[in-house]
C-alpha cells in the first residue's frame, strides 16, 4: 500500500549483526511443541508498527501491552502473524519473547527480511556478503520455528525500494532508473533465496508483497528479469475502494502471472496486507471506509471473496492488528497509552474477523 509502514513480518537488517545473535538452541527444540507450518489455517493479521507501542527506554517491552495484542489475536482466531522487527533492538529483549509469544498462542509466522545497508537497494559486494551472513545466522536462529520467509515490502514502492522516481517506468530499455531498480531488486531477491536455501533447504520463500499500485509495470520488468526463479511462492497486497476492486487487482497480478513458465505460473499466491481504515486524513491511503461498521462489513466480504479466488489456499493477513498512531485506522483494535495506563477498545472488524471460520 502506498503509506509506509511495515506488515508484520520480521524485519531485519545487517546492521543487527552488531546486536548479540547468541548461539542458543532456537526456542530450546521446541519444534514439535507448535501446530506449525499449517497454511489451511488461513486467518493472518499483521503486528505491523504496534509492536513499537509496547518498546521500554531500556529495549526491553511492555509485557502487558504484548499480552494485550497476542489476548486479541486469539480472541479473533488468528493462525498467523506477520511479524516485524526494529533492528535497533536485540533478539534477546524484543524478538525472542515476540515470537515465543506468538508461538505459545498457538500462532505461526511469517518473517519479512529487510535488508541492512543500504537498505533500498543492491549494494557493493562488501554490504551484500554482509547482509547474506546475517540473513543466514537469522534462518538459522529460528529455523526450528519459521518456515516461510518474505524478502522486503512492496518493492515496486520508493518508500521501499529505490526504484529511480519512476524514471522510465514501462519502457523496454534495462537501462533505465526505473529498470534498473526492479533489476536490483531481483538481484537481492536470488541471493537471499539461495543464502535461505543453503542453511534451511525446506524453508519457503515469498517474494516482497507488492502493492496494487502501478503492480503491472513491475511485474512486467519482474518478469522480464526472471524473478520468479527465486521465489517459492508468490504475493501480493491487492488493496482497492471495495471488496470488489480488492478482486480485480488480485486477478491483474494473476494475468501477469500466468506468462511466467509452466512450472512457475502456479505458484501459490499469499496475501500479506489487505485492509480498510476510517481516517479522512489519509488521502493517499488504498481502502477508505466511512465508518467502522463499513470497515467490519468490508472485511467480511473481502476475506469470503479471496478465500474463494486463492487456490490452493494460502493465509490472508488483515492489516492491521492496530495501529502505531493513536487512531482505529486499518486496525482490528484501538490502544494507545493515556495517563500512564494502556487504554483498548475492540473495534467491530474485530468481531466481524472472529465470526469468520478458517478450519
Amino acid at each position: 500500500m502506498k503509506k509506509t509502514t511495515v506488515g508484520l513480518i520480521l524485519i531485519l537488517t545487517a546492521s543487527t549483526i552488531a546486536c548479540s545473535v547468541s548461539n542458543r538452541l532456537p526456542s530450546d527444540n521446541k519444534m514439535n511443541k507448535y501446530p506449525m507450518w499449517t497454511v489451511n489455517n488461513w486467518k493472518g493479521v499483521t503486528w505491523g508498527g504496534a509492536w513499537d507501542k509496547w518498546q521500554k527506554e531500556d529495549g526491553g517491552y511492555d509485557a502487558a501491552g504484548v499480552k494485550s495484542d497476542v489476548d486479541d489475536m486469539k480472541y479473533a482466531g488468528v493462525h498467523w502473524v506477520r511479524m516485524t522487527f526494529n533492528p535497533s533492538e536485540s533478539y534477546e529483549k524484543t524478538i525472542d519473547p515476540k515470537v515465543d509469544a506468538a508461538l505459545n498462542a498457538g500462532i505461526s509466522i511469517l518473517m519479512r527480511f529487510t535488508k541492512g545497508t543500504p537498505a533500498k537497494t543492491y549494494g557493493t559486494e562488501e554490504q551484500e556478503v554482509a547482509n547474506e551472513a546475517f540473513l543466514k545466522k537469522t534462518v538459522l536462529r529460528y529455523k526450528d520455528r519459521i518456515k516461510y520467509w518474505e524478502i522486503s515490502n512492496e518493492p515496486n514502492l520508493a518508500e521501499s525500494w529505490d526504484i529511480g522516481k519512476r524514471v522510465g517506468e514501462g519502457s523496454a530499455d534495462p537501462n533505465t532508473p526505473y529498470n534498473q531498480g526492479v533489476h536490483k531488486y531481483v538481484l537481492h531477491l536470488k541471493r537471499c533465496y539461495k543464502a535461505i536455501k543453503s542453511v534451511y533447504p525446506e524453508a519457503v520463500v515469498l517474494m516482497g508483497g507488492l502493492s496494487e499500485w502501478h503492480m503491472e509495470t513491475f511485474m512486467d520488468r519482474f518478469n522480464v528479469e526472471q524473478g520468479y526463479l527465486y521465489c517459492d511462492e508468490a504475493n501480493v497486497h491487492p488493496y482497492g475502494p471495495t471488496p470488489a476492486a480488492v478482486i480485480d487487482r488480485l486477478n491483474a497480478f494473476k494475468q501477469k502471472m500466468s506468462i511466467w513458465p509452466a512450472a512457475h505460473r502456479n505458484k501459490p499466491i499469499w496475501i500479506t496486507e489487505i485492509g480498510f481504515h476510517t481516517q479522512t486524513n489519509w488521502p493517499n491511503n488504498p481502502g477508505r471506509v466511512a465508518s467502522e461498521e463499513e470497515k467490519a462489513s468490508s472485511l467480511t466480504k473481502v476475506m469470503q471473496l479471496l478465500q474463494s479466488n486463492l487456490s490452493p489456499r494460502r493465509p490472508i493477513f488483515w492489516y492491521c492488528l492496530n495501529e502505531k498512531t493513536n487512531n482505529p485506522g486499518y486496525g482490528l483494535t484501538f490502544k494507545y497509552f493515556a495517563d500512564g495506563k494502556l487504554k483498548q477498545k475492540r473495534l467491530p472488524a474485530i468481531e466481524a474477523y472472529k465470526a469468520i471460520s478458517d478450519k
